[in-house]
């Protein structure tokens, strides 16, 4: 059922193979035994890809029940509301570490009886895991549509286009202008936030020349530091050095690119009390 339902949910062999650990052979001859075993087919293929059957449909919305089911006892063994057990967080390390790790200290006083995984997924992934509770909750920024998913905003900020104070370019600049000076680039199709960028300014920075490109923020501003190019931010990634007048923004146009953080869960599930008291607390610490 876990592997037909990471298969029902994407529609995708590759991707449920990232859901599940297993390689596409291996995860196909899972499917085929399903089917022998049921006696129908449960997908068919067409020019847009993969499509549940009637049969596989009906036996998607058990799969449901069967995993719902499967945590719902768990919880029960364990605690559904004890303070108490590991808490599984879908997130990026940028969120984890300027986000969370601030705030962790005085949660773990409160609740010294829960420990903190963190899963560094891609945001399609994370959302899949939340839905197939391989993960308890998620911190991440636009959150795509998706029925399964129930995502509560707590965090604004916004992307800033960002030099080192020693870069002569001028502190307003037309999106034209991007094509003249170095770029620092991180990969857009990673981050919902940053796909706004390519729609606004793609075509510019297009023509630039992109000296590092690195899915690590802190690489980025390390590269900032040096003076290797300019680059978008996260504002509350670098709010020390622009401070401290190490790093400087830079207007384009009046461009605005506004991100927002949400806690994410599993639609209608019932949560366990670690994850509730999570919840609170963080909902509590930041106020959009």
């Amino acid at each position: 059922m876990k592997y037909f339902q990471a298969v029902a949910s994407t529609l995708n062999i590759s991707k449920a193979c990232s859901l599940v650990h297993l390689s596409q052979p291996a995860l196909s001859l899972q499917i085929q035994g399903l089917e022998n075993d049921i006696g129908f087919k449960l997908f068919e293929r067409n020019n847009r890809g993969m499509v549940l059957t009637e049969e596989g449909l009906k036996l998607q919305e058990q799969a449901n029940l069967l995993l719902e089911w499967q945590h719902q006892t768990t919880d029960l063994i364990f605690g559904l509301n004890q303070n108490a057990g590991l808490l599984k967080i879908g997130t990026y390390t940028t969120a984890s570490s300027y986000l969370l790790s601030p705030i962790l200290k005085e949660f773990f006083k409160l609740y010294n009886d829960i420990n903190i995984s963190y899963d560094y997924s891609s945001t399609d992934q994370i959302i899949e895991k939340i839905k197939l509770l391989k993960l308890d909750c998620a911190i991440i920024s636009e959150v795509p549509e998706d029925r399964g998913v129930t995502a509560i905003p707590f965090f604004r900020n916004e992307l800033i286009l960002v030099s080192s104070i020693k870069n002569k370019i001028r502190s307003k600049i037309k999106p034209r202008d991007l094509a003249n000076y170095p770029f620092l680039s991180y990969p857009l199709r990673l981050d919902y936030c940053y796909k706004e960028i390519e729609r606004k300014v793609g075509k510019h920075l297009k023509q630039s020349k992109v000296k590092i490109e690195s899915e690590s923020f802190d690489t980025l501003k390390q590269s900032l530091l040096a003076d290797l190019g300019i680059t978008f931010m996260p504002k509350y990634l670098i709010e020390d050095e622009l401070k401290s007048k190490k790093l400087k923004a830079i207007s384009v146009n009046g461009l605005s690119l506004p991100i927002t953080f949400s806690f994410v869960i599993k639609k209608d599930r019932k949560l366990p009390a670690r994850i509730e008291v999570f919840k609170e607390y963080l909902l509590s610490k930041f106020r959009i």
